[in-house]
């Protein structure tokens, strides 16, 4: 949770957060968790949107926290589908590039360190 929030603005909830033994809130790292690709009723949803939504833009914006510069999302996805999970998600950043302070297209990134668990 954010440390010190600002007048009038709302306290974001952090899913798991590293921190020091003194709550500070300019040295902690944390993951904000978001569940994509749920079925319900046979129908699957890919909650893509609010990953970027309620996930990343916080992460932008400040939210969680306006002085930590590093953060990470994490994704359970619960049909197994992690091509598609991974295709919606980028197509919900290409559409908020600019609201995401990304350069067009708004592509992901390449990683040294991509873990994907499948079970």
């Amino acid at each position: 949770m954010e440390l010190d929030p600002a007048a009038g603005e709302d306290v974001g909830r952090l899913d798991i957060s590293f921190r020091p033994l003194i709550a500070r809130e300019d040295i902690y790292f944390c993951l904000e968790c978001k569940r994509l690709n749920v079925v319900r009723d046979g129908r699957t949803r890919s909650y893509a949107s609010e990953y970027v939504t309620f996930g990343v833009v916080r992460f932008v914006s400040g939210q969680y926290a306006n002085k930590v510069r590093h953060g990470g999302m994490l994704a359970y996805v619960l049909d197994g589908d992690t091509t598609r999970a991974i295709e919606n998600v980028q197509n919900n950043l290409r559409d908020r590039h600019a609201a995401l302070g990304m350069k067009p297209p708004g592509t992901f990134g390449s990683s040294s360190i991509i873990v994907v668990i499948q079970g």
